[in-house]
């Protein structure tokens, strides 16, 4: 992989919108290139991963659509797209960070919410608080950390499990296939 070129982005960061470069990679051998996305933005997506996980873990916590919405200033039908397709997603993504806690040495609660929306987003405290245990210099806030180890994918519309892999490894371990 080799830097080529990039391209300006907008950005939201509460009520202002920035500008901000994002740098491509091109692989070699095959040419294809990629966007190298930072970890304070989330793909696809406007605002910045701070916003959007507050707004989840808010919505996930019981509070209404519209008052979140009316509080960080974003039209309440972004909000909703956001927190659907966090349900969506919130199943994998509970799996996903439980076991996340567990590679790491964290402890996962005996009792998780109801809500699976609830529960996902304790899972992701748990593995954030277990990575800050391990790493506590290299690990960033909550919310880039979710970006980091969903590669920026939490709420992307794709239907893949957004876990990154390194070398032969997986960052997240994969969750069991449980089909018919």
């Amino acid at each position: 992989m080799g830097f080529w070129s990039g391209y300006e982005r907008t950005v939201r960061v509460g009520c202002r919108d920035l500008r901000v470069w994002l740098v491509r990679a091109r692989c070699s051998p095959c040419g294809v290139s990629h966007a190298l996305v930072p970890s304070f933005l989330l793909v696809g997506r406007l605002n910045v991963v701070d916003t959007i996980g507050s707004v989840l873990a808010a919505v996930a916590s019981g509070r209404t659509l519209g008052r979140v919405a009316a509080e960080v200033d974003v039209p309440f039908t972004t909000v909703r797209g956001w927190v659907r397709r966090f349900r969506d997603r919130a199943g994998v993504m509970l799996s996903g960070f439980a076991a996340l806690t567990i590679e790491l040495g964290g402890d996962v609660p005996f009792r998780w919410p109801v809500s699976v929306t609830a529960a996902t987003i304790v899972a992701i405290v748990c593995a954030h608080r277990a990575a800050v245990v391990r790493h506590e210099v290299l690990t960033p806030g909550v919310w880039a950390f979710v970006s980091l180890v969903t590669g920026g994918m939490l709420i992307r519309s794709n239907t893949d499990p957004p876990w990154r892999v390194f070398g032969n490894r997986r960052f997240i371990p994969p969750i069991p296939f449980a089909g018919s």
